[in-house]
């Protein structure tokens, strides 16, 4: 900074000097040059800093500001023109490619684990930002048709359903914002419903569609209301699958469309998100639990400790929490097994069965032979676990059951089915039972909701539900019961 200064006083004093010059001035200095202008004082001033230049700082107050998607975190991969990263990491043998693995396998790996280390450089960075403040911390998104808070946001949201304060601002003073306003003020001759305000709020919409007509014939953006998505037509109205059809059913999916067929539509066909960390922990702990259906502790934390290299993950914070986890989560899987020492046990069991015109095809984590019939588990190592009724009605597991029934697993009857919550903030392993179908009220409740399942997934037409997963929904912006997908209904 000192050099920058120096050159900016040099130029102003000797216009058009060469760089030479410049360096001979410097060389001819016998002492630093300073300048005699005075400082301001800001102490009482706000100061404006990038997440780097605010290391090592600490504020009353802070204010991260602009965390959007695709901003923060910035995913596009960072090197130089020399790769001067990837020489590093050949130089301290992090990056060593097996003689066996394909070109095209080795370029794959190279570019997830150089996207994983930009992901948690970025999250690093971040949580840097947020620890700034003494006091109070302020974090601002914006949610519009164009762009959605970073998942950053979310995860400083506390574990409830309650939505983030969302403040409405004036629309941009551009042709998009008036586009926007005027779109709004036309609403009431849309719906042909009465405007707010009588006659002069209707004179305001017919003034506000005269305006868009101009706009429209000057190729504005977005004024043509052949453009609006309340006047486009669907592609097709045919269901996705023909009366007759046999429509093949997922335990996984089932409980997804019984909870909003719309969601299980749009994530199923191009709307879901690639793994997260804890999502890739999660299969890794699978992959182990199938391979140690009765593993002791310290057989499961050597097979994590194996192949955790698997993970990519870095010897960062973020590592060491993910490595904690697991490791507890090993725990406690050691301890069910514990529990159900003696009994045979079958894991990762494929099964595909037909229920009256629908195929029912999956694959069980655990089939358990009791005395009393087959018990299906499905392991889960997510933090938060349904509750008690709402397993005694759960899809996943009541599909399970309607499989065991119907001889997917030998002749035996149902014992039951059960959620094993390995990754819940409890000491003992948490567990949710779903009684046999037999001893159900409605023992017929499992097959009523897989018909209705399947009748869903085979319509043209998707319901939107809200739902309390509705706040992690990767689809929001498509949804016409989310604020944020209010642009694709006229209602």
């Amino acid at each position: 900074m000192a050099l920058f200064r120096a050159a900016e006083q040099f130029v102003d004093r000797s216009t058009f000097a060469s760089p030479a010059k410049f360096l001979e001035h410097l060389a001819a200095q016998d002492f630093p040059a300073d300048t005699l202008a005075a400082h301001g004082d800001t102490g009482d001033a706000v100061a404006v800093h990038t997440p780097a230049g605010a290391a090592g700082g600490e504020w009353d107050v802070v204010v991260v500001a602009g965390v959007q998607d695709d901003t923060w975190p910035d995913l596009r991969i960072r090197d130089s023109l020399l790769r001067s990263a990837e020489l590093a990491d050949i130089a301290t043998a992090r990056h060593v490619a097996t003689a066996t693995d394909s070109a095209g396998t080795a370029e794959r790996d190279a570019f997830r684990r150089a996207r994983r280390e930009v992901y948690e450089g970025e999250l690093r960075t971040f949580v840097s930002a947020c620890s700034r403040a003494r006091r109070d911390l302020l974090v601002t998104a914006v949610l519009d048709t164009d762009a959605r808070p970073s998942i950053f946001v979310e995860t400083l949201l506390p574990d409830s359903d309650e939505l983030p304060p969302v403040t409405p601002v004036a629309p941009p003073l551009d042709l998009r914002g008036l586009v926007g306003r005027l779109r709004a003020e036309v609403r009431p001759l849309l719906t042909r419903s009465e405007p707010e305000g009588g006659t002069e709020a209707g004179a305001r919409a017919q003034s506000a569609a005269a305006l868009l007509a101009h706009l429209a014939a000057r190729d504005v953006h977005g004024a043509d209301p052949a453009q609006w998505p309340i006047f486009r037509t669907p592609s097709t109205t045919a269901p996705l699958w023909a009366d007759g059809e046999t429509v093949t059913v997922s335990p996984s999916t089932l409980e997804d469309v019984t909870t909003c067929p719309l969601r299980w539509a749009l994530t199923r066909h191009g709307g879901k998100p690639g793994d997260s960390t804890a999502q890739n922990l999660g299969n890794l702990v699978h992959e182990i639990a199938a391979e140690h259906p009765s593993g002791g502790e310290s057989e499961l934390l050597q097979a994590l400790a194996e192949r955790w290299h698997e993970l990519e993950l870095s010897d960062g914070w973020v590592g060491r929490r993910e490595r904690a986890r697991g490791e507890e989560i090993m725990r406690k899987l050691a301890q069910y097994n514990a529990e159900r020492a003696g009994q045979r046990v079958e894991t990762e069991t494929a099964f595909e069965v037909d229920a009256d015109g629908i195929r029912l095809r999956g694959r069980v984590d655990r089939v358990e032979h009791t005395s009393t019939g087959v018990r299906i588990v499905d392991l889960k190592t997510g933090k938060s676990a349904v509750s008690k009724a709402d397993a005694e009605r759960h899809a996943q597991l009541g599909s399970y059951q309607v499989a065991v029934e119907r001889g997917a697993f030998g002749a035996s009857a149902s014992g039951g089915a059960a959620l094993v919550y390995l990754g819940a903030a409890t000491k003992a392993v948490t567990q949710r039972e779903q009684r046999p179908l037999a001893e159900d009220a409605d023992p017929a409740w499992a097959e009523t909701m897989l018909r209705d399942g399947a009748a869903s997934m085979a319509a043209a037409e998707f319901e939107a539900r809200p739902n309390p997963r509705c706040r992690i929904c990767p689809v929001q912006n498509s949804c016409p019961a989310q604020p944020a997908g209010g642009r694709v209904t006229p209602s």
